[in-house]
């Protein structure tokens, strides 16, 4: 019996063993940055333990660290309901760059509640990403409805080709150099109308970009002078713009609470005290998780542009060109998830046109609806809806039309993604495109067979009406 009890503890130690070195392994691969094989390893360990939540919590930090932040959310979620304190994290992290900020918040803060004694260093760090998801669940809120032109994207230091300025409203322009001090990022400088003043963005008076103000002289321009204690913090200040009043002020900050790298603010110059406003965050969607800056508009035309760096390169910006409403318009929805693509950018409003350009599309809209091009036979063809004898037929060629729309769409949803996956360099992107093109192309054929069904019940009940006829 004693014989037998050995051989058992001997076996249970063996296999403690076995999977205590494996997680080993497991470990010291994740540590030498080989995460797909030390996700591997934890795959095979939580497929023999699938109670051991510290292994999902292993495994998602492998799929986190090699971008693959969808794959890893279910996992992470399993370790912190399991109490795996280290898994909030992560989710307030992926939450947060998916604009689920009231689920960042919770994550964070739950972390926050677990840290004791003596881990201020711990607390300084995830404190202000508690802050930050707060201040997105409250902009999320009070997303403002705005209708876009255009968008292109351009190379971070050719983005101003974007912005097509009247030049009486004045000049932008990008330093990588000013008064001798080199910079790795762009500093951002306007010219006023009257070419009287020049806003810019150097580290004249600091170690970080400070905005500050430059006078044409009769001798040349000013000494620089740091804009405003009001508007500089410890933090980078860059992208002013004037509105032609002197007064308003739009500039792009990473400190004044924003919510990503830089946020855009909204200030005017006030002549009681001498000095501007407190800036105020203008909001999504033209703030964001990721950089938001040069927001510039024209009275005139009624046209403005604004840059952002999200779900981009680290070498590509969007410059989105958008009709600035008179009074702030919000989003009336209670559908969180259509505010948060919205918020996004990847759902907005196209800007009308002018009347005479409505007129002028609806005419043609008209026009192609009431002419068709359709073969009933080798003899006949339709090229007016009033040529059809079967009422039938016509509405049978109406859903034929109304398929082949919904197919041109797709289509050109299809194209679009294979686009985005072509240029994408992130794994966890390329994951995600693979299945929606793989979805979008049995839509396709779905809808390519619809049609062709369509259109062969059309002919089909036309030919029958056309036959009955001759026979009357």
């Amino acid at each position: 019996m004693k014989k037998i009890i050995f051989i058992l503890l001997f076996f249970c130690g063996l296999c403690v063993n076995l999977v205590s070195q494996t997680r080993r392994d497991g470990e010291f691969l994740f540590n030498e940055g080989r995460y797909l094989e030390a996700y591997e390893v934890y795959v095979k360990l939580m497929n023999r333990y699938p109670k051991d939540y510290l292994l999902k919590y292993q495994a998602a930090r492998c799929l986190f660290d090699m971008e693959r932040y969808e794959e890893s959310l279910l996992l992470f979620e399993v370790a912190a309901l399991k109490d795996i304190k280290k898994a909030n994290i992560y989710l307030g992290e992926i939450y947060f760059s998916q604009y689920r900020f009231d689920e960042a918040a919770l994550a964070f803060s739950t972390y926050i509640e677990s840290l004791g004694e003596g881990q201020d260093s711990l607390l300084n760090i995830y404190q202000p990403k508690f802050l930050k998801a707060n201040l997105g669940a409250s902009m999320i809120d009070r997303v403002e409805d705005i209708a876009i032109i255009d968008s292109v994207k351009v190379h971070k230091q050719h983005f101003l080709s974007a912005y097509r300025l009247p030049r009486d409203l004045g000049k932008l322009d990008l330093y990588y150099e000013m008064y001798g001090i080199p910079t790795e990022q762009p500093q951002g400088a306007y010219y006023t109308g009257r070419g009287d003043k020049m806003l810019f963005a150097n580290k004249v008076h600091g170690d970080q970009l400070d905005l500050n103000a430059s006078y044409r002289l009769v001798g040349g321009w000013s000494e620089a002078t740091n804009l405003s204690s009001v508007l500089n913090t410890p933090e980078d200040e860059n992208f002013p713009f004037e509105l032609p009043d002197g007064v308003t002020l739009y500039f792009a900050s990473k400190g004044h609470n924003s919510l990503g790298g830089y946020d855009i603010f909204l200030t005017r110059y006030n002549s009681t005290i001498n000095d501007y406003s407190e800036p105020v965050n203008i909001g999504m969607p033209f703030n964001s998780p990721a950089n938001d800056y040069l927001y510039v508009f024209d009275e005139m035309t009624h046209i403005g542009w604004f840059a952002t760096d999200r779900f981009q390169h680290p070498d590509t910006v969007v410059v989105y060109e958008f009709v600035p409403n008179h009074e702030k318009v919000l989003i009336k929805t209670e559908d969180a998830e259509y505010r948060r693509l919205v918020a996004q950018m990847k759902v907005y409003r196209k800007a009308k046109l002018t009347t005479e350009d409505d007129e002028k599309e609806a005419a043609e809209i008209e026009k192609k609806e009431s002419e068709i091009n359709f073969f009933v036979n080798d003899g006949i063809v339709y090229t007016r809806m009033a040529q059809f004898k079967s009422e039938e037929a016509k509405a049978l060629y109406v859903k034929a039309q109304e398929a082949d729309k919904r197919l041109s769409t797709l289509m050109r949803l299809l194209e679009g993604k294979r686009r985005e996956f072509f240029f994408s360099e992130v794994e966890a992107d390329q994951n995600i495109l693979r299945k929606e093109i793989l979805d979008l192309e049995a839509e396709v054929r779905k809808y390519k067979d619809l049609v062709d069904e369509y259109i062969l019940q059309t002919r089909r009940e036309e030919i029958n009406a056309i036959l009955i006829g001759r026979k009357e």
